[in-house]
């Protein structure tokens, strides 16, 4: 879950998603308590939404919560640690330079001064960026993950430098995620296309404890558990990050004008419905996207993960040969 989504949901406006991490521990219980005692499934025993929106309610806590407590403990253990770093590296910088000066011609103390400045900057960078990654959720240490390995295989620039710097992130990154997900359970839940079309709802039971798990979602938290959503899907069909649905289809020109000459139009299946793509709003190219509006999935609302009245939109990728 987003910390915007969660402030939103606990009702947090006195603080940002840039200073939440100011928040005491009890000033962010006493926003929680007070939507526990709103929403509680008890108090709402006639609203079906009530146990979802109260289970909404305590990821939203346990997020903050999450995110006070790591910022705290690593404010306290980093600041000596981060002020001796950068005084090691002050000393090694000033070794080099004095060396500089009084040794101009002692070419190996200049490159073992220069190396040791190098090694212990690296080190000093390398602590930053995992202080900083350890603030990211999982879901975002993922993507970023994906993002920088595809990015790296496709640069142009594949000098020594660059490439170790990429490698060394993405083993940061890697590491603080590993760790992450030793301290989750995962479920992993495989819908189809017909069950996200239906905007269905799972049923998960987690430590005797029944999770309601609306298919059309990416991924969830519960407690400690990550519960991700993965559909599966024909080779021709991919969702994006909007939760639009993007078909891929395949024709012949003369396909399509035997089509034309018998008044006719395109129908292509997707799950129980049948798509009808009329031929007179295409042109005779080799690639063309034709959308069906508001017909697909439910939109995403993270601040009611229930909803399902919002619809994506559906394209269709025609390649004509």
């Amino acid at each position: 879950m987003k910390i915007s989504e969660a402030l939103n949901i606990l009702n947090i406006t006195n603080y940002s998603i840039h200073t939440i991490h100011n928040i005491s521990l009890n000033e962010l219980k006493k926003y929680y308590h007070i939507q526990c005692i709103i929403y509680h499934p008890d108090k709402n025993n006639k609203d079906e939404d009530a146990t979802l929106l109260f289970q909404n309610i305590n990821c939203a806590y346990t997020t903050l919560k999450e995110l006070i407590t790591s910022y705290s403990e690593t404010s306290e253990n980093s600041e000596n640690s981060e002020n001796n770093a950068n005084d090691d590296l002050l000393v090694l910088f000033f070794n080099f330079i004095i060396n500089f000066y009084s040794n101009s011609d002692n070419v190996a103390n200049f490159k073992q001064d220069i190396n040791n400045f190098k090694v212990k900057a690296h080190i000093h960078i390398k602590a930053l960026l995992t202080n900083l990654f350890e603030y990211f959720s999982i879901a975002i240490l993922e993507d970023l993950y994906h993002y920088l390995v595809h990015y790296k295989k496709n640069q142009n620039d594949n000098t020594n430098d660059n490439t170790n710097i990429y490698n060394a992130v993405i083993e940061i990154i890697k590491t603080i995620l590993e760790e992450k997900l030793e301290a989750h359970s995962i479920y992993i839940l495989t819908p189809n296309l017909l069950n996200l079309l239906n905007s269905e709802i799972y049923k998960l039971e987690i430590n005797d404890a029944l999770v309601y798990i609306p298919l059309w979602h990416n991924e969830m938290k519960f407690e400690n558990n990550i519960i991700k959503i993965e559909p599966l899907l024909d080779d021709t069909i991919t969702i994006d990050e909007h939760n639009n649905i993007h078909y891929t289809y395949y024709n012949k020109y003369s396909n399509i004008i035997d089509l034309v000459n018998a008044k006719s139009n395109i129908f292509i299946d997707l799950a129980d419905q049948t798509i009808e793509i009329n031929i007179s709003e295409l042109k005779f190219s080799p690639y063309q996207i034709y959308s069906v509006k508001h017909k697909g999935i439910p939109k995403i609302n993270t601040l009611n993960i229930l909803d399902n009245t919002h619809k994506a939109d559906i394209y269709f990728h025609i390649h004509l040969s």
